[in-house]
């Protein structure tokens, strides 16, 4: 699940808390629109993922702290 289902999940849930069906309604529409182009776009970005995160994986954090001035 993704942040903005996430976040449409909890703003569908002030809804029902506040009493503002149309508030709730709403949002769980667009947090069912928000985890459907998710699973349309896990073929694309689950790779892209992968590959960053290989990436950063193999940078030495420590190292970059110990030479970068601003740290």
């Amino acid at each position: 699940m993704g942040p903005g289902t996430i976040y449409h999940l909890g703003a569908a849930a002030f809804g029902v808390v506040t009493g503002n069906p149309v508030l709730a309604v709403e949002e769980l529409v667009q947090a069912g629109q928000s985890a459907l182009v998710g699973q349309l776009m896990s073929p694309i970005t689950e790779p892209i993922k992968e590959a960053v995160k290989d990436f950063y994986s193999d940078v030495d954090w420590i190292d970059v702290m110990d030479t970068c001035p601003t740290w």
